[in-house]
């Protein structure tokens, strides 16, 4: 019976941690909101997602999955680009690698004509992968890493009008404009508060103490 304790007690607390850990370094976001004119989709279309992982310490990949596949494309019109988002840490040329042939970071920021503005850019070159306006659009996807120190999923934020991305594509209507996403399909746990992880130690350590006297 002790031992059957001591394992279930050690067995829920990995399951608590691996969960935790899953939830925090994965995070999906959808693009469904539909700032075209005339509209890109119709009702409530989802155009794609943005999926960021932790595949290191300080590395985060972000890919872009445009849907329905090869009916939804980056396009270059100037209302937006292929990506725009806000990031915690500046100026990132140097820090993006392995950026899907293509497309380009810029330095400095810009703006999706619905959406607001943003602080980090990635853009379809014209002519090498996007022409001009919705001449020759791009089905993605759209992939890179990001390596900065302490940089985690948590660090892509919100802009002003509380969008996290936004894109430059044409729809399943023919229309063409930004589309972005707001929040998390799957946001990451709360940080645990000082009077939890008090709780928390406190039944440990009863649990604990029980186990000893036990084994004695």
């Amino acid at each position: 019976m002790k031992k059957n304790l001591g394992s279930l007690v050690l067995a829920g607390i990995a399951v608590v941690a691996f969960s935790s850990a899953a939830s925090a370094t994965s995070l999906v976001y959808t693009l469904n909101q539909d700032g075209c004119t005339g509209g890109c989709g119709t009702g409530s279309t989802v155009f794609g997602t943005v999926t960021l992982t932790e595949p290191s310490a300080n590395v985060v990949h972000v890919k872009v999955d445009l849907t329905p596949l090869g009916i939804t494309e980056f396009v270059a019109t100037g209302a937006g680009d292929a990506l725009l988002f806000n990031l915690t840490g500046g100026n990132l040329t140097s820090d993006i690698s392995n950026l899907t042939s293509g497309f380009n970071y810029i330095n400095g920021g810009g703006s999706a004509s619905t959406f607001g503005s943003f602080t980090q850019v990635i853009e379809c070159t014209v002519p090498t992968a996007c022409g001009h306006g919705a001449s020759n659009p791009n089905p993605g996807p759209l992939q890179f890493d990001i390596s900065l120190t302490g940089i985690t999923v948590a660090s892509f934020t919100a802009n002003t009008g509380g969008f996290f991305f936004a894109s430059d594509v044409i729809g399943p209507t023919g229309k063409t404009g930004d589309v972005a996403a707001k929040g998390p399909l799957n946001p990451p746990p709360p940080v645990p508060e000082p009077a939890s992880l008090t709780l928390l130690g406190t039944g440990l350590a009863f649990l604990g103490t029980k186990l000893r006297r036990r084994n004695s």
